[in-house]
């Protein structure tokens, strides 16, 4: 678990040191995530941060009582409300657990601790900033620049195995569609393979 997280983390501070991963490794927990249970709620301070180690989450808002997806992390990738843990402000989604996770946790007072030990640790938060830029840009051209059919057809070509792990009316909010528009697309294509 933690030498996944090592090699995670070194991408993003190439200068991290024995000594700085020590303190690292005493400042996080080890964490499971049930099916369901929330990281981070909506509306509410997104004091942590999470690397997944095994699992998936899920994240989304809430409107009207319709759960609208945002996107999903998998193994070897930091979930959380990045923005709220920052910037210290209520959380704008809500990041759960989509299958049984298992998590190492930082909190924003131990990553106030790490960034004051080792002043390197602060351009994490650019570095991560700069990916988050990248997949919401990404996420928004193609909102606004292809039809559901190629948004669906984009996301299998960049993430195939969505497939397995993610069911599918997750995947029809997240594209912008409702489940039925959803299966005629699947319906179509699966009818042009054929051919």
């Amino acid at each position: 678990m933690y030498e996944g997280f090592r090699a995670v983390l070194s991408d993003l501070l190439p200068s991290l040191t024995a000594a700085d991963w020590t303190q690292v490794k005493r400042l996080v927990s080890p964490r499971k995530l049930s099916v369901g249970e929330s990281l981070v709620r909506e509306g509410h301070a997104g004091h942590r941060v999470a690397y997944i180690y095994r699992g998936a989450v899920v994240y989304y808002t809430l409107r009207d009582g319709e759960r609208n997806v945002l996107g999903f992390d998998f193994e070897d990738s930091f979930a959380g409300d990045f923005r709220s843990f920052f910037d210290e402000v209520p959380a704008t989604k809500t990041v759960t657990a989509l299958e049984n996770c298992e998590v190492l946790v930082l909190t924003r007072a131990h990553f106030d601790e790490l960034a004051e030990a080792n002043r390197d640790f602060r351009s994490v938060r650019s570095r991560m900033a700069e990916e988050l830029f990248r997949g919401a840009e990404t996420r928004a051209v193609e909102m606004q620049s292809f039809s559901a059919e190629e948004r669906y057809r984009r996301l299998l070509d960049r993430s195939p195995h969505l497939l397995q792990r993610v069911p599918l009316y997750l995947l029809a909010s997240y594209i912008g569609v409702t489940p039925e528009a959803l299966s005629r697309i699947r319906q179509r294509l699966s009818a042009s393979d054929d051919q």
